[in-house]
């Protein structure tokens, strides 16, 4: 069977409108049903949303607007409720978090595209340091100079990287986190 779901969803610290969403019970545990819910917010010009499939236990997340754009400036608009264009540093590092969430290898995408656009390189990756996949947004602040900053999606953690390039085969990493501090000296071999 199915129940047809009405009323708000929030994400992203937005209240969103579900519109044309149900619960599906069809084959699958009571606890744990199939989702297809849509939820929109409604600005002047555009609406994102997400599109909401998979289960209670493990949905899955697809940002979507009327009229169509690419998802970047969609979650953008469904973040913010403005373009990617008019974007102010803070609400980049708000974007990106958001970006996170999408996860995988779609949310890599997403997350370097909106890196691209805010002007730091950002990806989603697998993180040994973070136990996992994490986010990670980081800056070349001068030709030599690396600063990166990468929080982990699905296990608590955070970690700051600053990264020196002493010269054309060596560079200086520092690392800290709440689990341990590292430091390296990276020799390069260039073949």
């Amino acid at each position: 069977g199915e129940i047809g779901v009405s009323g708000t969803y929030r994400a992203y610290g937005q209240d969103l409108t579900l519109k044309q969403s149900r619960l599906l019970f069809a084959g699958t545990p009571l606890d744990n049903p199939g989702l297809d819910l849509t939820a929109e917010r409604v600005l002047p010009d555009v609406t994102p949303g997400l599109r909401i499939t998979g289960t209670a236990q493990r949905p899955v997340l697809q940002v979507f607007s009327t009229p169509t754009m690419e998802q970047s400036e969609a979650l953008s608009y469904l973040i913010t409720g403005k373009p990617l264009s008019a974007l102010k540093s803070g609400q980049g590092d708000m974007l990106n978090s958001a970006a996170q969430a999408l996860g995988s290898a779609g949310g890599d995408l997403l997350a370097k595209e909106i890196g691209a656009r805010i002007g730091v390189d950002a990806s989603v990756g697998d993180n040994a340091a973070l136990g996992g996949a994490a986010l990670t947004v980081g800056k070349y602040l001068s030709p030599r100079l690396y600063v990166g900053y990468g929080v982990g999606l699905f296990t608590p953690g955070q970690i700051v990287t600053l990264r020196y390039k002493l010269s054309r085969l060596f560079d200086f990493e520092a690392q800290t986190s709440a689990l341990y501090n590292r430091f390296s000296l990276k020799y390069r071999v260039e073949k």
